[in-house]
């Protein structure tokens, strides 16, 4: 083989080695790329699911269960807690949006919920109200004030006053 072939060779060769060097690299750099989104992913997926799992107890939801049914379900014995809870209607003013809802204590204790401030809500008249949401801008609520509320019936969609 002449030194000029020699030449020849040797430079193809180490152009091919530059180029695998640079494809290397590239697929090194996809390959890390990949395994960061994946990792970023799967932490996605553990932290929403422990969320969703410290927001709230629940494990089923039953709608529109009749006392019966309620009965039966108390005496199952894998199931540890029921709570009751019934959406009544909603008002809205400007942004503000209050859902008007029956529940139980055992329910508030499911759904991770505690009042603050007062006691829990135990008259045909009593309400919880959250503390955010003000019913009209010139005065405050607080503990016993009477308020009226007209709401939207879930059951009949009509309008209804409300004093409580």
């Amino acid at each position: 083989m002449s030194i000029q072939n020699k030449t020849v060779m040797i430079r193809i060769a180490k152009a091919n080695l530059k180029a695998e060097k640079t494809k290397n690299y590239f697929v090194g750099s996809v390959i890390a790329l990949a395994a960061f989104l994946l990792t970023v992913v799967m932490t996605f997926g553990y932290n929403s699911f422990t969320n969703l799992q410290n927001e709230s107890n629940f494990q089923a939801l039953f709608y529109n269960l009749n006392n019966n049914e309620i009965s039966r379900l108390k005496e199952i014995e894998e199931i540890n807690k029921i709570g009751l809870y019934k959406e009544i209607g909603r008002e809205k003013k400007e942004e503000r949006l209050l859902s008007i809802l029956y529940t139980d204590p055992a329910m508030m204790d499911l759904s991770n919920a505690n009042i603050v401030l007062g006691k829990f809500p135990t008259k045909e008249n009593e309400i919880a109200i959250e503390k955010d949401f003000q019913l009209s801008d010139d005065r405050s609520l607080g503990l016993g004030d009477s308020i009226s509320l007209q709401f939207r019936n879930n059951a009949s969609k009509d309008f209804k006053p409300a004093n409580l």
